[in-house]
């Protein structure tokens, strides 16, 4: 499913992550300049994080059903790094205690 999501929003190079696609396509949807540096490290932070558990998973001999799990791995890295970072997020309710919780998530 990550592949999927990343190709469709152009993020993928010949289906590997691109980060300056990524970098690109994110500032194209977070158009807010608060938001400009975070998604710069979130991309860098999450490409090299990413690609470090795949060959983890690698070394460990864990397999995966997907095609590419570094993409699906910096998707979901993306995702939380993004959230845990928002700019304008909710002081009330339950986003606190779910930006919280992804800190505390591997």
């Amino acid at each position: 499913m990550g592949n999927c999501i990343m190709d469709k929003t152009n993020m993928l190079t010949n289906s590997k992550f691109d980060s300056t696609k990524a970098a690109t396509q994110l500032k194209s949807f977070l158009t807010d300049a608060a938001w400009a540096p975070i998604i710069d490290a979130a991309v860098q932070n999450c490409s090299a994080e990413g690609t470090k558990q795949a060959q983890k998973m690698q070394k460990n001999g864990k397999s995966s059903t997907c095609a590419n799990p570094e993409v699906g791995l910096i998707g979901k890295c993306l995702r939380q790094y993004l959230f845990v970072s928002c700019p304008n997020s909710s002081t009330t309710g339950e986003c606190p205690k779910l930006k919280e919780f992804y800190k505390k998530c591997p």
